[in-house]
C-alpha cells in the first residue's frame, strides 16, 4: 500500500558534522526547507519517505560514494535536481560526475555565493522539468482524448464506405449475371449461377421459384458441400399433385419448398419476392437464409433484384422454348393478334357504355376518334392475319444479298459502337425460290446481331455468300474473337458437331426450325483460337428439294 510521502526543499547528504549543519544554516537562511543525511543509508532513507527539489550530495561518504545514489534518486523521484560536492576538483571527477547525471558540481570549501547560485538555478530547473512532464502528459491525454473523437466522427464515414463497397460488388454482380443470361440456355446453368453469386455476400441455403400457376417448381438447394437441382414441373402439374389437386388446397411456397427439399424452414430466414408482368402475377421467388443472418434494407434489395433477373430470365427461356416448338410466322401473327382483337373489343365495349351517357361535345367527340381508331386497327389485323395465313407455306423469291444489307442497316449502330469490321465477300445476286422467304430476313438478323454481339470490341465479322456443286447457295458467318483473318471454307455440312451449351439453347433451335421451314439447314462450327462460324445452306429452288419436317432435328 503507498502512502503519501512529505515534502520539502532539499537533502543535504554530508558526512562532515560542521559543514553539514553549517550548509543546512546557510540554505535554511535562504528560505529553503531542508534535511540532512549523513550516510548513503540515512539519504536513501529520507529519499524514500520524503519528496524533495535538490539534494547535496557529497561525493565521498562513510558507507558509499555520492554517485551511486543519484540512479536510485532519479528513480523514485525523477524531478529532483541533484547537486554534487567533493573536495577534488579534478577534471576527471567533473566529467564522471556529470554524466551520472549531475546538475552541478560545488568544490569545497563551498562558497556562499555560488551555493546561492547553484541552489537557485537547480530549483528553476527542477519547476522547468516539472512543467516539460506535466504538458508531455496533458498532451498526451488529449492526443487520446482527440485520437477517440476522431475515431468516433469516422466511425459512422468507415461504415457508409464499407457499405457503399458493398452494394458497389454487388451490383457487379447483378450485372456479371445480366451479362451471363444469354450464355445460361438451361434453368441448372441458370440457378447454378445465381447461386454462386448470392452465396458471396448472402449465407444462402435454398432459391426456389413457383409459377402463378403452380404447374412449375425450380429450386437449387445445398446439400453439405454440394448443390442439388430440383425441377419437380411435371409433379406439381400432373399426376399425383394433379389428381390430388381437386380435392386438396394448393401448398404455400413455404410448403412446397419444405415438401421438395426437405429443408426445415422453422429458423431459418426466409425470404419472398411475387413476380409480375402487366399487372399479372408470373411466379414467386424465394430464398432461404441462414437463421443468424441479420437482414438490411440493401441486402433485401439486392435480394429483390437478384429475384427479378432469377423470373425474367426463366420466364424468357420458357418463352423461346415454347417458340421453338411452335416456330411459325403464322401461329405467331395468330397469338399476337387474338391478344390485339381482345383488347380492342374491350376498349370498344367501354367506349359504347360511355357514349350512353350524358357526355359533353368535345367528350362526343373524343369517343367518336376512339370508334375511328378501333376499327382501323381491327381491319389493319384482319389484314395482317389474311396475310400471315398466306405467307405461312408459299413459296417466293428471296434476294439473300438484300437481306443481308437490310440486317446490317438495322445493326448499324451496334457495329459502330464496337468498332466491329465487317467484310462481305460476295459479288453478285444470289435468289433462291423458298418456302416461307419471309421468315428467312428475321432468322438472319438474329444470326448476324449474335455474331456482333459475341465478337471481341474491335474484333471482324465475315459474311460470305457461295454456290454449292448440288444448285444450292451457302451463307456463312464467320466471327473472329482472336482478331485473326476470318475463318477458312466449309468443307461439310456434316462434319461440325454442335456444343452442348448451343445445340440445346432456345434460340439456336428456333432459327434451326425456321431456317429448316424455308427447306433449308443451319449449322455451327466452333474452330481454335477462338474462332466460330453459322453456315445456312439454302436451295436455289425448294421445289427440287424435300423439305425436312419439322420434328427432325
Amino acid at each position: 500500500m503507498s502512502t503519501v510521502k512529505d515534502r520539502s526543499d532539499i537533502l543535504v547528504v554530508e558526512d562532515e558534522a560542521v559543514l553539514m549543519e553549517l550548509l543546512v544554516s546557510l540554505l535554511d537562511a535562504e528560505g529553503y526547507r531542508c534535511i540532512s543525511a549523513a550516510s548513503c543509508a540515512d539519504a536513501r532513507k529520507a529519499a524514500k519517505n520524503t519528496f524533495f527539489k535538490c539534494c547535496l550530495v557529497d561525493l565521498g561518504l562513510p558507507d558509499g560514494r555520492g554517485l551511486d545514489l543519484l540512479p536510485e534518486f532519479k528513480e523514485a523521484n525523477p524531478w529532483m535536481v541533484p547537486i554534487i560536492l567533493t573536495g577534488d576538483a579534478q577534471s576527471d571527477s567533473v566529467i564522471e560526475t556529470m554524466r551520472a547525471g549531475a546538475f552541478d558540481y560545488l568544490c569545497k570549501p563551498v562558497d556562499l555565493a555560488q551555493l546561492k547560485a547553484a541552489v537557485g538555478r537547480a530549483m528553476d530547473h527542477h519547476e522547468a522539468i516539472r512543467e516539460r512532464d506535466r504538458l508531455v502528459e496533458l498532451l498526451s491525454e488529449e492526443k487520446a482524448q482527440l485520437k477517440q473523437k476522431v475515431d468516433a466522427a469516422t466511425q459512422g464515414i468507415r461504415a457508409y464506405a464499407e457499405h457503399c463497397e458493398t452494394i458497389s460488388a454487388r451490383l457487379h454482380s447483378l450485372l456479371r449475371l445480366t451479362q451471363a443470361s444469354e450464355d445460361l440456355p438451361d434453368e441448372e446453368r441458370l440457378f447454378s449461377k445465381l447461386f454462386e453469386e448470392l452465396d458471396a455476400y448472402v449465407p444462402i441455403t435454398c432459391a426456389a421459384l413457383c409459377s402463378a400457376n403452380h404447374e412449375a417448381f425450380v429450386a437449387i438447394v445445398r446439400k453439405g458441400k454440394r448443390l442439388r437441382f430440383i425441377d419437380e414441373r411435371a409433379a406439381v402439374s400432373g399426376g399425383t399433385h394433379a389428381a390430388a389437386g381437386a380435392s386438396k388446397p394448393r401448398m404455400s411456397n413455404r410448403g412446397l419448398i419444405k415438401h421438395h427439399t426437405g429443408l426445415d424452414l422453422g429458423e431459418a430466414a426466409f425470404f419472398e419476392f411475387p413476380q409480375s408482368s402487366w399487372g399479372h402475377p408470373t411466379c414467386v421467388v424465394s430464398f432461404l437464409l441462414a437463421p443468424d443472418f441479420e437482414t438490411d434494407e440493401a441486402s433485401e434489395e439486392f435480394l429483390s433484384m437478384c429475384a427479378h433477373f432469377l423470373a425474367s430470365t426463366w420466364l424468357e427461356g420458357r418463352l423461346f422454348q415454347h417458340a421453338a416448338r411452335q416456330a411459325s410466322v403464322g401461329n405467331i401473327a395468330m397469338e399476337l393478334s387474338n391478344g390485339f382483337i381482345q383488347g380492342l373489343t374491350a376498349i370498344r365495349t367501354v367506349a359504347d357504355f360511355v357514349s350512353e351517357t350524358e357526355i359533353s361535345a368535345e367528350a362526343a367527340e373524343g369517343l367518336e376518334i376512339i370508334f375511328k381508331n378501333v376499327e382501323d386497327l381491327k381491319r389493319q389485323i384482319q389484314e395482317f392475319r389474311q396475310l400471315s395465313a398466306q405467307r405461312e407455306g408459299a413459296v417466293e423469291t428471296v434476294r439473300l444479298n438484300k437481306c443481308i444489307d437490310q440486317a446490317l442497316a438495322m445493326l448499324s449502330m451496334t457495329i459502330q459502337g464496337r468498332a466491329i469490321e465487317i467484310k462481305k465477300n460476295y459479288n453478285k445476286q444470289y435468289d433462291c425460290l423458298l418456302v416461307n422467304g419471309t421468315v428467312l430476313a428475321r432468322t438472319f438478323l438474329d444470326l448476324i446481331s449474335n455474331a456482333v454481339r459475341t465478337v471481341e470490341a474491335g474484333g471482324q465479322v465475315l459474311l460470305r455468300l457461295t454456290e454449292t456443286d448440288d444448285d444450292g447457295v451457302v451463307f456463312e458467318i464467320g466471327h473472329n474473337t482472336a482478331g485473326g483473318e476470318g475463318l477458312a471454307k466449309s468443307q461439310s455440312a456434316n462434319g461440325y458437331a454442335l456444343p452442348d451449351e448451343l445445340s440445346s439453347h432456345p434460340r439456336f433451335v428456333l432459327a434451326q426450325r425456321s431456317i429448316r421451314s424455308c427447306g433449308g439447314r443451319l449449322v455451327y462450327e466452333h474452330k481454335h483460337e477462338g474462332r466460330f462460324a453459322y453456315r445456312v445452306f439454302l436451295p436455289k429452288n425448294t421445289a427440287k428439294q424435300k423439305v425436312e419436317p419439322e420434328a427432325a432435328e
